[in-house]
């Protein structure tokens, strides 16, 4: 196995889930600090359209394809599903985990967002 390229796996492993928790946290920061939303916007809605359209993730595509040059065998599914909800639910990605995963980045990016409009509003 190439350490390289299972090293390159693992940087996008971490590129994936540091965007997960900038979909989960940017929303809410973005009150205190305005000029995380120049990159938690983008990311937002980059990932919408991905689960939109029912796309694979490319964070994730280009992980297996390390994983593949390094001389392993990719795991199966998505990387939410793999590293996140089968080690923490046996019962794998069903509709309502799909929901819960759904709402703990829009509910709290709705949140955010909606208290930086309504602060706008009151200080115009």
């Amino acid at each position: 196995m190439s350490i390289v390229w299972r090293s390159v796996a693992w940087f996008w492993a971490g590129c994936h889930l540091a965007l997960i928790v900038l979909l989960i946290v940017g929303g809410p920061l973005g009150r205190r600090w305005p000029w995380i939303w120049r990159i938690h916007l983008p990311a937002l809605v980059a990932t919408a359209a991905v689960n939109i359209v029912g796309a694979d993730c490319p964070l994730t595509t280009w992980q297996k394809a390390a994983i593949v040059r390094s001389g392993g065998h990719p795991y199966m599914g998505g990387f939410i599903e793999h590293y996140l909800v089968d080690p923490l639910w046996s019962g794998g990605m069903t509709p309502g985990v799909k929901l819960a995963i759904l709402a703990s980045w829009v509910v709290p990016t709705i949140w955010g967002y909606s208290a930086w409009l309504a602060r706008r509003r009151t200080t115009a």
